[in-house]
């Protein structure tokens, strides 16, 4: 073979498991030829160990994106293969469609999503029931290239899909992704261009529940492409032998448990959508709809607007809620007049109030208009700008715009006070157990408005709680671990929703983006908080 085909092929076979990475050298010409006959059996190929067309073009075939031969199943000797975890120790699961491919639509992913589990369900006695939250056990979603996990998408061909085994890849155990680029049908003729999403998907649910590839042909996990008539589709003999070892053979933790109606969410994954809102002078600018406060663009204004802040025509500007009054000399004595140093991080509280980023660290603030962009004069005493919060409240641990009338509300220790710009509210200051919160919590970590319910989320230690701010009460089943946002530590400094709606999470001099299509925190973080918030170099 010519020496691309060569260079090509012993990437493959290191890619999916046939060679290791070391056993490309001339000492290892039987390995390789094992290793070939290997790939030529996986592919129902003749085995002769050659380098031949016939196999070049099966490794060029489409196909999942799991390795074929797994490190600790060098030597099987049952008919069927099982991946490297046990599988769920729950006979009833839950999933959720995290999105959906435009090419299909949301009630055809769905619906062939189902058929595809009641395939698994029939021959294992496992439930799947679909919820609308992160907290699912498989999190199904379409990406492409670079999409969160460490296995990027190859474009249209070859890799069409991969999911994760129970209980591995931490975050990621027992999600499925399908390559976005893919051109996906539901069940496509014979000579139709295209690729079945049933198929793709019953085998990837395979994986995800604790199934790996298997050789034989008849297997619905034999890691080639091949479409299936929906008519008569059933799982192979060698997937039915797996499964039974799975989830047949032993008992399951909830062998007679039923759902409750506690396990029930109602979060959506609504996306925020965008909406045009226009000056007298009819020049749009984009907002989304979870910012309460819109802002105008242009140098362009209305005859009222000029008149409002022209000093001859005698009428009074607009008051800033957010502008601080003269200064105002102390009742008591500060506790520390020193100013911290942000560039170290550590933040006490990092919120995005009324159109603007605030940093807060022990009894002082920044202001910024954008990362990085510190305003003018800043940082000073918090107490400039929030003049009438108590001079005793000398930290904010957490802090965030009440969706329902954009006050804002300031949370240190055990209590928390409601301020509308110019005065506090609401009997300040009250105690955090207006929360829902228990007694024993002594302080609110991280507080935040999530920009896929709009619901409000408490943090403290590794729990947190979701609040409705219409009926003031905390929603059934909470609270929860943190560990459900994935990849977030517990402990937190802040949390905060961006006005893209990216939802960032700060503890020490450290903060992590989350992905809230993927439900985790994206890959490559967390990053220095204080350089990218701050400017600090």
């Amino acid at each position: 073979k010519d020496k691309e085909d060569v260079v090509f092929a012993k990437e493959f076979m290191s890619r999916f498991g046939y060679l290791d990475s070391g056993d490309s050298g001339s000492e290892s010409l039987v390995k390789v030829e094992l290793a070939i006959k290997d790939v030529q059996k996986f592919g129902n190929i003749k085995q002769t160990g050659v380098l031949d067309n016939a196999t070049i073009q099966l490794m060029k075939s489409r196909r999942c994106g799991l390795p074929d031969v797994l490190p600790s199943k060098p030597n099987r000797t049952k008919r069927y293969v099982l991946g490297p975890t046990q599988g769920w120790t729950k006979r009833q699961l839950t999933y959720f469609i995290a999105n959906w491919s435009p090419q299909l639509g949301q009630d055809a992913v769905r619906r062939e999503l189902q058929r595809a589990l009641k395939a698994w369900s029939r021959y294992s006695r496992l439930s799947f029931r679909e919820v609308y939250s992160p907290e699912a056990d498989i999190i199904v979603a379409f990406g492409k290239d670079y999409h969160g996990d460490t296995y990027p998408f190859d474009g249209p061909g070859s890799i069409l899909a991969h999911a994760f085994f129970p209980g591995e890849e931490g975050t990621f155990a027992g999600d499925v992704h399908f390559d976005e680029d893919e051109t996906w049908k539901i069940n496509p003729g014979e000579f139709e261009e295209g690729v079945d999403f049933f198929a793709v998907a019953v085998h990837e649910i395979g994986h995800s529940l604790g199934l790996s590839h298997s050789p034989e042909d008849g297997s619905v996990m034999n890691p080639y492409y091949k479409q299936y008539d929906s008519n008569s589709f059933s799982l192979g003999y060698d997937d039915i032998l797996a499964v039974y070892e799975l989830y047949l053979s032993r008992p399951l933790k909830d062998e007679n448990g039923s759902w409750d109606n506690d396990d029930r969410s109602e979060e959506t994954t609504r996306r925020p959508t965008t909406t045009t809102t226009t000056t007298t002078t009819s020049r749009p600018v984009r907002t989304t709809t979870w910012l309460p406060h819109v802002t105008y663009v242009g140098d362009d204004e209305t005859v009222d607007d000029h008149k409002r802040h022209d000093s001859k025509h005698g009428v009074p500007g607009p008051v800033d809620p957010l502008t601080p009054p003269p200064p105002v000399r102390p009742t008591t004595t500060p506790a520390s007049s020193a100013t911290p140093d942000g560039c170290k991080g550590h933040f006490s509280a990092v919120s995005f109030l009324r159109g603007e980023l605030f940093i807060f660290k022990d009894n002082y603030m920044w202001r910024l208009s954008s990362p990085g962009r510190l305003e003018s004069g800043y940082p000073v005493l918090m107490h400039r700008m929030f003049h009438k919060l108590p001079q005793s409240l000398q930290r904010i641990d957490a802090a965030y715009e009440r969706d329902t009338d954009s006050n804002i509300i300031f949370f240190s220790g055990d209590k928390y006070w409601v301020y509308n710009g110019n005065d506090i509210e609401e009997g300040s200051p009250r105690p955090i157990t207006d929360y829902g919160l228990p007694s024993y919590v002594k302080k609110v970590d991280a507080v935040m408005v999530w920009a896929k319910n709009r619901k409000t989320y408490l943090f403290s230690g590794d729990r947190f709680w979701r609040f409705n701010e219409s009926s003031r009460t905390v929603d059934a089943g909470y609270p929860r671990r943190i560990d459900l946002f994935r990849g977030v530590p517990p402990d937190l400094d802040s949390a905060m929703t961006w006005s893209d709606g990216t939802t960032y999470f700060f503890k020490n001099d450290l903060y992590w983006a989350f992905n809230n299509t993927w439900l985790k925190t994206d890959p490559f973080y967390p990053q220095k908080a204080s350089e990218y918030w701050l400017g600090c170099h």
